[in-house]
């Protein structure tokens, strides 16, 4: 698919979902995701590889996006709604089978979750998901920066950096 027929498929698709963006929020979000996919979604922050700002992984009852929680406000609901948009497009992940919250839990800094990780790093290789999730996530910031402004995307201010980040993105000053 094309970047501009996908992009007018995605923009359609979106279209149709029953979200209000005037509204957004992420935390609102990732519970309507949720919501439409039956299961629970746990977003855990990680210092990950330099190469990665986020990761998703399944096990049998949930999914887990891994994010770095280091960058600006803005670009870490970037991140999230990324990995979000892998789940909403039905792309696949890495399945780590009924252990993952274990590994999570008092034993997080165990190699066996370093692996997983860099697992699902490996994985993102495939170009045309990673195309499609940031496509899809791009769409959904403008539209909430249209609907709802800069603060429903970000608590960071509207300095130099938070202004490049946005038109990075295709976003400009007109809402």
């Amino acid at each position: 698919m094309g970047g501009g027929t996908l992009h007018r498929f995605l923009s359609e698709e979106l279209d149709e979902w029953d979200f209000d963006f005037s509204r957004f929020e992420i935390v609102a979000f990732v519970a309507w995701v949720e919501k439409r996919r039956g299961r629970a979604i746990h977003l855990v922050p990680w210092r990950l590889p330099t190469e990665l700002f986020g990761a998703w992984i399944e096990d049998d009852s949930a999914d887990y996006i891994f994010y770095e929680n280091e960058p600006l406000h803005v670009h870490t609901v970037h991140i999230l709604l990324h990995e979000l948009c892998h789940l909403l497009l039905g792309h696949r992940t890495i399945h780590a089978g009924k252990d993952l919250q274990h590994l999570l839990g008092a034993h997080a800094h165990l190699p066996e979750a370093e692996v997983t990780l860099r697992a699902a790093l490996q994985q993102s290789a495939v170009d045309e998901q990673e195309l499609e999730a940031e496509t899809l996530s791009n769409l959904i910031q403008q539209r909430v920066y249209r609907q709802a402004g800069i603060a429903a995307l970000s608590h960071a201010g509207d300095g130099l950096e938070m202004r490049q980040f946005m038109q990075g993105l295709g976003m400009d000053e007109a809402k």
